[in-house]
């Protein structure tokens, strides 16, 4: 089931910090699901819970931006060009 949390909550469901939260974004990995025009306030669909965890574990393999967009956008992990 989808539905918008408030950037905060969505940091204790996938472990990563506002901050990495918002410098995956600038990076184009994770897009948010709506800004509050009003305050600012960043909200991300619960359906991408899965996808930031993935990102989450990257920086430990070594893998840069750059492969994990290609990762990110591959339609399959076959087609990923992971580094082993």
């Amino acid at each position: 089931m989808s539905m918008l949390v408030p950037i905060g909550e969505f940091s204790l469901m996938t472990n990563l910090s506002g901050k990495a939260l918002r410098i995956d974004h600038d990076h184009g990995l994770l897009g948010l699901a709506e800004v509050d025009e009003r305050n600012g306030y960043r909200y991300y669909d619960t359906v991408r819970v899965g996808t930031a965890q993935m990102i989450r574990r990257f920086p430990d393999l070594g893998t840069g931006v750059p492969q994990v967009k290609e990762v990110l956008v591959a339609p399959d992990l076959e087609r990923a060009a992971m580094p082993c």
